[in-house]
């Protein structure tokens, strides 16, 4: 196995108005970017979690260490998250991320919760070697909640060590 790829983000936008004689624009452009090289160090991740789901209630409990399998049918067990990405591809029903029981708390803390509202999506990811921490039975919970029957989209990028 051998994981590799980029994670980035960008945000570009300009502020045009008309002031006096002049039309000034204001921009802002920011790529923050990571790349992935295989491993468990900084700038690393050994583990990839993907999948397009439907939730089968109003809930999905995603166990980060021992319950999820990979593409490959190999269960993850991830001690660190590196990159994660979440999307609502609904158009009607809002998909609310955190707050269940034995929380990965290290991203949101243990009862923070973001709402995706229809056709909303959310990513994020560290450089650093430690990442967001994964704690085996007590902290490894990963919850949505969102409408029995609603589409969801997640991919993780993490470390077993």
């Amino acid at each position: 196995m051998a994981i590799s790829g980029t994670i980035a983000g960008q945000f570009s936008a300009s502020d045009q108005r008309t002031l006096g004689l002049t039309t000034p624009t204001i921009a802002v452009n920011v790529q923050p970017t990571v790349s992935i090289s295989d491993g468990v160090g900084a700038n690393q991740a050994n583990i990839l979690y993907q999948a397009s789901a439907n939730f089968s209630g109003t809930t999905a409990s995603l166990d980060l260490n021992g319950v999820l399998t990979d593409s490959y049918g190999s269960t993850v067990s991830m001690v660190r998250v590196k990159a994660i990405y979440i999307e609502n591809p609904s158009t009607t029903n809002t998909i609310v991320v955190g707050n269940g029981t034995n929380p990965w708390a290290t991203l949101l803390n243990g009862t923070g919760t973001f709402t995706l509202r229809p056709g909303a999506w959310f990513i994020a990811a560290t450089p650093d070697a430690t990442g967001w921490t994964v704690t085996a039975a007590t902290g490894d919970i990963l919850l949505l909640t969102g409408t029995s029957g609603q589409p969801y989209k997640i991919a993780i990028l993490g470390g077993n060590a």
